[in-house]
């Protein structure tokens, strides 16, 4: 089910967000009442009147969890605070958008004037096979 809203009216603009795979920014919106998401590329504009977003689709157990990136170690931690699922407007892909909670990456992110990282929901959740490493990109740890 999808509904005809005025993001203007609807949703507050909160930040923005780096696609963490391609060279793509988000204005990131959020609808105070449901925790829902949404984010629309910088590039293509976010002044639109009335736009199509989805029916209710956050996961609450992802809202405010702790997550650790495969690359993780001892000395040089790296993990993540999700705030949730967001959709793109432009093609209702889902995206988990989630913060960096050591120190590197938040220099990263202001580096690249954003605040946060947009990784595809799929890609987030998938596996990795990588320099004698099997196992999920990232795991819950909190």
């Amino acid at each position: 089910m999808v509904s005809q809203v005025t993001i203007k009216e609807s949703y507050l603009p909160i930040g923005r967000a780096k696609h963490s795979e391609e060279e793509k920014v988000f204005q990131i919106y959020s609808d105070m009442r449901s925790n829902d998401l949404l984010l629309c590329d910088i590039k293509l504009g976010i002044d639109r009147d009335q736009v199509i977003i989805p029916a209710h689709f956050q996961r609450a157990d992802l809202i405010q969890s702790i997550w650790e990136h495969f690359k993780s170690t001892a000395e040089d931690p790296m993990t993540y605070l999700v705030q949730g699922l967001a959709t793109d407007l432009d093609t209702l892909a889902r995206f988990v958008l989630y913060y960096p909670l050591y120190e590197r990456g938040e220099k990263l992110l202001q580096q690249q004037g954003v605040g946060a990282l947009a990784r595809p929901e799929e890609m987030f959740f998938s596996g990795v096979s990588r320099e004698g490493y099997n196992g999920p990109r990232f795991r819950r740890i909190g």
